[in-house]
């Protein structure tokens, strides 16, 4: 389904609950995709474009489009983060990190002075480093290893990293999920 907007569903009536079910309740999909506890007697889950929302005190069940959701609506045709919606080799989410808009050709970073390498970063990403995005480098094209936070400067509009100068050669990329 394609929810523009946000949506609510009462589950279970409210006054009839006691209050949070207690330490053992989950909520699961009939996939088994686990929900997150966020505290407060709520459980959330973000899957494809939409965040789903179930309040144990309430027994309220609300879905509403995700930023990355919105960002896809508008510039991917609804496209998983995954895909390439404008198939020039950066993934939607790459994209979506970056604040681009998807419709058009997006060139990767280049080295700049000082062997500084800067990547826009959109002001809807909300991400955390080392959690939802991060920086990798190789020797080989084959084995990546992350690049610790301390390596890394952020700014509000991008973030930057001094690749280190002299042997061996290093390759740098940006992997980017949708947080």
């Amino acid at each position: 389904f394609n929810l523009t907007t946000p949506t609510s569903w009462v589950l279970e009536n409210a006054d009839s609950l006691p209050g949070a079910y207690g330490a053992s309740f989950q909520v699961v999909t009939p996939l088994g995709v686990a929900w997150e506890d966020a505290g407060s007697d709520t459980w959330i889950l973000e899957q494809g474009n939409y965040k789903w929302t179930f309040v144990e005190t309430t027994g309220t069940l609300s879905v509403v489009v995700s930023g990355y959701g919105q960002w896809a609506l508008a510039n991917a045709t609804g496209q998983a983060a995954s895909l390439d919606h404008d198939n020039d080799g950066m993934t939607n989410a790459l994209e979506y990190f970056m604040g681009q808009s998807g419709n058009s050709f997006t060139s990767n970073p280049v080295l700049g002075a000082a062997n500084v390498i800067t990547w826009p970063k959109g002001t809807g990403y909300t991400g955390t480093y080392s959690e939802d995005y991060w920086i990798e480098t190789s020797e080989n094209l084959v084995d990546w290893s992350p690049v610790a936070a301390a390596a890394v400067t952020f700014n509000s509009n991008d973030i930057q990293y001094t690749l280190p100068s002299g042997s061996p050669v290093k390759f740098t990329r940006l992997k980017v999920i949708v947080p």
